[in-house]
Protein backbone atom coordinates (compact mmCIF):
# COMPACT_ATOMS: atom_id res chain seq x y z
CA UNK A 1 0.00 0.00 0.00
CA UNK A 2 1.67 3.10 -0.56
CA UNK A 3 2.60 6.12 2.10
CA UNK A 4 1.01 8.15 -0.09
CA UNK A 5 -2.06 7.37 1.10
CA UNK A 6 -1.77 6.12 4.02
CA UNK A 7 0.27 9.45 4.88
CA UNK A 8 -3.16 11.00 3.62
CA UNK A 9 -5.26 8.83 5.84
CA UNK A 10 -3.02 9.63 9.20
CA UNK A 11 -3.41 13.43 8.39
CA UNK A 12 -6.57 14.39 10.29
CA UNK A 13 -5.60 12.13 13.19
CA UNK A 14 -1.85 13.43 13.25
CA UNK A 15 -3.68 17.59 13.34
CA UNK A 16 -5.75 16.10 15.83
CA UNK A 17 -2.84 14.92 18.20
CA UNK A 18 -4.50 11.19 18.09
CA UNK A 19 -2.33 8.18 18.16
CA UNK A 20 -2.70 5.34 15.53
CA UNK A 21 -2.48 2.11 16.86
CA UNK A 22 -3.17 -0.03 13.52
CA UNK A 23 -4.22 0.63 10.13
CA UNK A 24 -5.49 -2.97 8.82
CA UNK A 25 -7.31 -3.73 5.25
CA UNK A 26 -10.81 -4.03 5.17
CA UNK A 27 -10.48 -7.68 3.56
CA UNK A 28 -8.29 -9.18 6.05
CA UNK A 29 -10.07 -7.92 8.85
CA UNK A 30 -13.36 -9.77 7.14
CA UNK A 31 -10.91 -13.01 6.50
CA UNK A 32 -9.71 -12.90 10.22
CA UNK A 33 -13.52 -12.60 11.50
CA UNK A 34 -14.52 -15.19 9.06
CA UNK A 35 -12.52 -18.13 9.63
CA UNK A 36 -12.56 -17.31 13.76
CA UNK A 37 -16.46 -18.03 13.22
CA UNK A 38 -16.99 -21.71 13.53
CA UNK A 39 -19.16 -23.13 10.62
CA UNK A 40 -19.23 -25.71 7.81
CA UNK A 41 -18.37 -23.53 5.15
CA UNK A 42 -16.10 -24.66 1.59
CA UNK A 43 -12.63 -24.04 2.34
CA UNK A 44 -12.53 -21.67 -0.89
CA UNK A 45 -15.49 -18.87 -0.06
CA UNK A 46 -16.93 -15.95 -1.89
CA UNK A 47 -17.51 -13.39 0.75
CA UNK A 48 -19.48 -9.84 0.40
CA UNK A 49 -19.36 -6.88 2.35
CA UNK A 50 -22.27 -3.80 1.37
CA UNK A 51 -21.07 -0.71 2.58
CA UNK A 52 -24.04 1.05 0.73
CA UNK A 53 -22.89 3.09 -2.23
CA UNK A 54 -20.68 -0.17 -2.71
CA UNK A 55 -20.04 -4.01 -2.54
CA UNK A 56 -16.68 -5.42 -1.73
CA UNK A 57 -16.17 -8.92 -3.14
CA UNK A 58 -13.00 -11.31 -1.94
CA UNK A 59 -12.35 -14.96 -2.56
CA UNK A 60 -11.24 -16.84 0.42
CA UNK A 61 -9.16 -19.95 0.38
CA UNK A 62 -7.96 -21.67 3.40
CA UNK A 63 -8.12 -18.43 5.10
CA UNK A 64 -5.80 -16.48 3.03
CA UNK A 65 -7.16 -13.61 0.39
CA UNK A 66 -6.77 -14.59 -2.85
CA UNK A 67 -9.48 -11.65 -4.80
CA UNK A 68 -10.57 -8.74 -3.15
CA UNK A 69 -12.88 -6.43 -5.74
CA UNK A 70 -14.99 -2.80 -4.72
CA UNK A 71 -18.13 -2.51 -7.39
CA UNK A 72 -20.04 0.50 -7.19
CA UNK A 73 -24.03 0.39 -5.62
CA UNK A 74 -26.72 2.36 -5.61
CA UNK A 75 -28.16 1.91 -1.95
CA UNK A 76 -27.59 -0.84 0.62
CA UNK A 77 -29.40 -4.39 -0.33
CA UNK A 78 -28.47 -6.68 -3.43
CA UNK A 79 -30.28 -5.41 -6.76
CA UNK A 80 -29.95 -6.30 -10.16
CA UNK A 81 -26.91 -4.83 -10.92
CA UNK A 82 -25.34 -6.18 -7.92
CA UNK A 83 -25.76 -9.41 -8.25
CA UNK A 84 -24.30 -9.36 -12.20
CA UNK A 85 -21.42 -8.01 -10.68
CA UNK A 86 -21.57 -10.93 -8.29
CA UNK A 87 -21.62 -13.50 -11.13
CA UNK A 88 -19.34 -11.49 -13.08
CA UNK A 89 -16.48 -11.88 -10.00
CA UNK A 90 -17.37 -15.55 -10.28
CA UNK A 91 -16.71 -15.93 -13.41
CA UNK A 92 -13.65 -14.13 -13.68
CA UNK A 93 -12.13 -16.09 -10.53
CA UNK A 94 -12.91 -19.62 -12.69
CA UNK A 95 -11.58 -17.95 -15.77
CA UNK A 96 -8.51 -15.95 -14.71
CA UNK A 97 -7.48 -17.56 -11.10
CA UNK A 98 -8.66 -20.94 -11.91
CA UNK A 99 -10.50 -20.60 -8.47
CA UNK A 100 -14.09 -21.82 -8.32
CA UNK A 101 -16.22 -20.88 -4.94
CA UNK A 102 -17.66 -23.44 -3.27
CA UNK A 103 -19.87 -20.65 -1.44
CA UNK A 104 -20.80 -17.76 -0.98
CA UNK A 105 -21.95 -15.50 2.42
CA UNK A 106 -23.00 -12.27 2.91
CA UNK A 107 -21.24 -10.73 6.03
CA UNK A 108 -23.65 -7.49 6.59
CA UNK A 109 -26.74 -8.55 5.31
CA UNK A 110 -29.61 -9.93 7.40
CA UNK A 111 -31.42 -11.66 4.33
CA UNK A 112 -29.62 -11.72 1.24
CA UNK A 113 -30.36 -12.81 -2.17
CA UNK A 114 -28.75 -16.67 -3.88
CA UNK A 115 -26.00 -17.55 -3.89
CA UNK A 116 -25.36 -15.67 -0.77
CA UNK A 117 -26.22 -16.93 2.91
CA UNK A 118 -26.40 -15.08 5.86
CA UNK A 119 -23.41 -15.23 8.29
CA UNK A 120 -23.83 -15.07 11.92
CA UNK A 121 -20.78 -14.56 13.69
CA UNK A 122 -19.86 -14.73 17.18
CA UNK A 123 -20.04 -11.37 18.98
CA UNK A 124 -18.46 -10.78 22.28
CA UNK A 125 -20.82 -9.59 25.25
CA UNK A 126 -20.90 -5.89 25.61
CA UNK A 127 -21.38 -5.08 22.49
CA UNK A 128 -24.75 -4.16 20.20
CA UNK A 129 -26.42 -6.86 18.51
CA UNK A 130 -26.46 -4.58 15.15
CA UNK A 131 -22.63 -4.23 15.41
CA UNK A 132 -21.76 -6.08 12.49
CA UNK A 133 -24.43 -4.74 9.94
CA UNK A 134 -23.11 -1.28 10.55
CA UNK A 135 -19.17 -2.03 11.55
CA UNK A 136 -18.03 -5.83 10.43
CA UNK A 137 -14.69 -4.84 9.67
CA UNK A 138 -14.11 -3.07 12.84
CA UNK A 139 -15.83 -5.44 15.24
CA UNK A 140 -13.37 -8.49 13.68
CA UNK A 141 -10.42 -6.26 14.17
CA UNK A 142 -11.41 -5.75 18.43
CA UNK A 143 -12.14 -9.38 18.46
CA UNK A 144 -9.73 -10.95 16.84
CA UNK A 145 -6.47 -8.41 16.39
CA UNK A 146 -4.64 -9.07 13.16
CA UNK A 147 -0.77 -9.85 14.15
CA UNK A 148 2.08 -7.10 14.00
CA UNK A 149 3.48 -7.93 10.58
CA UNK A 150 0.02 -6.79 8.87
CA UNK A 151 -0.38 -3.67 10.79
CA UNK A 152 0.14 -0.52 7.71
CA UNK A 153 1.35 2.15 9.23
CA UNK A 154 4.54 3.83 8.14
CA UNK A 155 7.76 2.63 9.81
CA UNK A 156 8.74 6.34 10.02
CA UNK A 157 5.10 7.25 11.72
CA UNK A 158 5.44 4.16 14.57
CA UNK A 159 8.80 5.53 14.86
CA UNK A 160 8.12 8.98 15.57
CA UNK A 161 5.05 7.23 18.04
CA UNK A 162 7.65 5.55 19.95
CA UNK A 163 9.71 9.39 20.37
CA UNK A 164 6.43 10.82 21.96
CA UNK A 165 5.40 7.82 24.05
CA UNK A 166 8.94 8.11 25.68
CA UNK A 167 8.61 11.82 25.66
CA UNK A 168 5.69 11.24 27.60
CA UNK A 169 6.64 8.87 29.97
CA UNK A 170 9.65 10.59 31.00
CA UNK A 171 7.94 13.39 31.20
CA UNK A 172 5.24 11.58 33.74
CA UNK A 173 8.34 10.29 35.50
CA UNK A 174 9.93 13.51 36.36
CA UNK A 175 6.49 15.01 37.09
CA UNK A 176 5.92 12.00 39.66
CA UNK A 177 9.61 12.37 40.98
CA UNK A 178 8.86 16.00 41.21
CA UNK A 179 5.85 15.48 43.60
CA UNK A 180 7.96 12.81 45.60
CA UNK A 181 10.49 15.76 45.81
CA UNK A 182 8.16 18.29 47.13
CA UNK A 183 6.31 15.69 49.44
CA UNK A 184 9.49 14.97 51.09
CA UNK A 185 10.02 18.73 51.41
CA UNK A 186 7.00 19.38 53.01
CA UNK A 187 7.69 16.39 55.72
CA UNK A 188 10.75 17.86 56.23
CA UNK A 189 9.87 21.48 56.74
CA UNK A 190 6.89 19.70 59.32
CA UNK A 191 9.83 17.67 61.50
CA UNK A 192 12.09 20.92 61.31
CA UNK A 193 8.95 22.88 62.28
CA UNK A 194 8.10 20.46 65.47
CA UNK A 195 11.64 19.99 66.66
CA UNK A 196 12.31 24.00 66.32
CA UNK A 197 9.15 24.70 69.20
CA UNK A 198 10.68 21.46 71.15
CA UNK A 199 13.72 23.49 71.45
CA UNK A 200 12.00 26.64 72.43
CA UNK A 201 9.77 24.86 75.01
CA UNK A 202 13.19 23.43 76.23
CA UNK A 203 15.25 26.77 75.96
CA UNK A 204 15.96 28.42 79.87
CA UNK A 205 14.40 32.01 79.90
CA UNK A 206 17.48 34.60 80.00
CA UNK A 207 16.68 35.47 83.35
CA UNK A 208 16.69 31.90 84.76
CA UNK A 209 20.04 31.75 82.51
CA UNK A 210 21.29 34.38 83.94
CA UNK A 211 21.00 33.28 87.57
CA UNK A 212 22.29 30.00 86.59
CA UNK A 213 25.75 32.09 85.22
CA UNK A 214 26.24 33.86 88.40
CA UNK A 215 26.15 31.15 90.94
CA UNK A 216 28.26 29.08 88.30
CA UNK A 217 30.88 32.08 88.51
CA UNK A 218 30.85 32.34 92.47
CA UNK A 219 31.26 28.57 93.22
CA UNK A 220 34.21 29.22 90.91
CA UNK A 221 35.67 31.94 92.49
CA UNK A 222 35.32 30.03 96.16
CA UNK A 223 36.85 26.92 94.75
CA UNK A 224 39.96 29.01 93.72
CA UNK A 225 39.88 30.19 97.10
CA UNK A 226 40.39 26.84 98.91
CA UNK A 227 42.17 24.87 95.51
CA UNK A 228 45.80 25.87 97.65
CA UNK A 229 44.94 24.52 100.96
CA UNK A 230 43.66 21.63 98.94
CA UNK A 231 46.88 21.17 96.99
CA UNK A 232 49.13 21.40 100.48
CA UNK A 233 46.90 19.33 102.39
CA UNK A 234 47.19 16.80 99.13
CA UNK A 235 50.71 16.81 98.95
CA UNK A 236 51.00 16.45 102.49
CA UNK A 237 48.99 13.47 102.37
CA UNK A 238 50.62 12.07 99.55
CA UNK A 239 54.20 12.33 100.62
CA UNK A 240 55.46 9.25 102.96
CA UNK A 241 55.47 10.27 106.32
CA UNK A 242 58.30 8.37 108.61
CA UNK A 243 56.57 9.29 112.14
CA UNK A 244 52.85 8.68 110.40
CA UNK A 245 54.30 5.16 109.56
CA UNK A 246 55.59 4.81 112.96
CA UNK A 247 52.22 6.08 114.52
CA UNK A 248 50.10 3.23 112.32
CA UNK A 249 52.54 0.66 113.08
CA UNK A 250 50.93 -1.81 115.58
CA UNK A 251 53.41 -4.89 116.67
CA UNK A 252 52.41 -6.48 119.27
CA UNK A 253 54.58 -8.53 122.19
CA UNK A 254 56.10 -11.56 120.72
CA UNK A 255 57.22 -14.48 123.15
CA UNK A 256 61.34 -14.24 123.13
CA UNK A 257 61.61 -11.65 120.07
CA UNK A 258 63.71 -9.10 120.80
CA UNK A 259 64.22 -6.22 118.46
CA UNK A 260 67.49 -4.38 118.61
CA UNK A 261 67.26 -2.03 115.94
CA UNK A 262 64.95 -0.19 114.05
CA UNK A 263 65.90 2.13 110.61
CA UNK A 264 63.21 3.84 108.82
CA UNK A 265 64.39 6.17 105.48
CA UNK A 266 62.89 7.66 102.92
CA UNK A 267 63.08 6.55 99.47
CA UNK A 268 61.41 9.24 96.91
CA UNK A 269 58.08 8.44 97.68
CA UNK A 270 58.41 5.46 99.80
CA UNK A 271 59.69 4.75 103.47
CA UNK A 272 62.06 1.64 103.29
CA UNK A 273 62.05 0.16 107.07
CA UNK A 274 64.77 -2.09 108.65
CA UNK A 275 64.08 -4.58 111.82
CA UNK A 276 67.14 -6.16 113.59
CA UNK A 277 67.22 -8.54 116.83
CA UNK A 278 67.05 -12.10 117.93
CA UNK A 279 64.77 -14.82 118.81
CA UNK A 280 65.52 -16.71 121.86
CA UNK A 281 63.56 -19.85 120.38
CA UNK A 282 65.73 -23.44 121.26
CA UNK A 283 64.74 -24.87 118.23
CA UNK A 284 65.50 -23.25 114.09
CA UNK A 285 61.85 -24.31 113.41
CA UNK A 286 60.67 -22.25 116.61
CA UNK A 287 62.59 -18.85 115.79
CA UNK A 288 61.33 -19.40 111.83
CA UNK A 289 57.59 -19.10 113.35
CA UNK A 290 58.45 -16.35 115.61
CA UNK A 291 60.05 -14.85 112.49
CA UNK A 292 56.51 -15.37 110.27
CA UNK A 293 54.62 -13.98 113.28
CA UNK A 294 56.50 -10.74 113.03
CA UNK A 295 56.56 -10.47 109.61
CA UNK A 296 52.87 -10.61 109.18
CA UNK A 297 52.29 -8.02 111.85
CA UNK A 298 54.19 -5.65 109.58
CA UNK A 299 52.32 -6.75 106.61
CA UNK A 300 48.91 -5.84 108.45
CA UNK A 301 50.05 -1.94 108.38
CA UNK A 302 48.28 -0.50 105.78
CA UNK A 303 50.32 0.46 102.65
CA UNK A 304 53.31 -1.66 104.19
CA UNK A 305 54.85 -4.63 101.45
CA UNK A 306 57.32 -6.96 103.00
CA UNK A 307 60.42 -7.38 101.70
CA UNK A 308 63.94 -9.27 102.40
CA UNK A 309 63.84 -11.75 105.66
CA UNK A 310 66.78 -13.28 106.84
CA UNK A 311 67.69 -15.23 110.06
CA UNK A 312 70.86 -16.75 111.39
CA UNK A 313 70.54 -20.34 111.90
CA UNK A 314 73.57 -19.99 114.03
CA UNK A 315 73.02 -17.24 116.99
CA UNK A 316 69.05 -17.00 115.83
CA UNK A 317 69.49 -13.21 114.24
CA UNK A 318 67.13 -12.22 112.20
CA UNK A 319 66.69 -9.18 109.87
CA UNK A 320 63.43 -8.34 108.45
CA UNK A 321 62.54 -5.18 105.39
CA UNK A 322 59.72 -3.29 104.62
CA UNK A 323 57.96 -0.59 102.39
CA UNK A 324 55.76 1.79 103.21
CA UNK A 325 53.97 3.43 100.06
CA UNK A 326 51.02 5.90 101.43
Amino acid sequence: MPNELLDMLLEPFIRHNKSVRMIAATPHALAGLVINTPSDLPETLLCAYDEGERKTLLVLENGAVLFTRQVPSECRGWNTLDRQNVTMTIDYCFQTLRVRPGGAIAINSEDPPPPFVAFEPIIASGFPANIITEYPAQLALLTYPLPASQNLRPAAYCSALREQDLIKNTSLGFIIATACVILLLLVQGFLITAMQADLDSLRQPPALLHNVITTHQKAMEKRAAVEPLISILNSQHAEPSVPGLLATLALAPLTDVTISGMTAKRDKDAIVLSLTGAILKPSLAGAQSQLEALSTQLSNTKGVTLGNRTLDPQNNKFSVEATHKP
